[in-house]
């Protein structure tokens, strides 16, 4: 295996720094069915293009009782995303 020097390691780091400002290597199907505000803030599925049910609920975990909505699928939680 080779020595990883100095320089090597400042240009392994420029490039993967430039990769990701660019978003290479990162797909669109990350984001299938996020809420779209072109639909309305609705939410879908990404397999089946269902519309899911929002249901607004808060996050007991610590004293600040964050808010949430949680996304129902077919009677089953599916997503969970912050509400601010």
């Amino acid at each position: 295996m080779k020595k990883l020097n100095r320089r090597d390691f400042m240009k392994l780091t420029a490039g993967s720094g430039c990769a990701v400002a660019t978003g290479l290597g990162c797909s669109q199907s990350a984001f299938a069915g996020s809420l779209k505000l072109e639909e309305g803030g609705k939410d879908f599925s990404p397999k089946t293009g269902k519309e899911r049910e929002a249901i607004p609920t808060a996050c007991w975990q610590c004293v600040t009782r964050d808010s949430m909505i949680g996304y129902v699928e077919d009677g089953r939680l599916v997503k969970l995303e912050g509400h601010p």
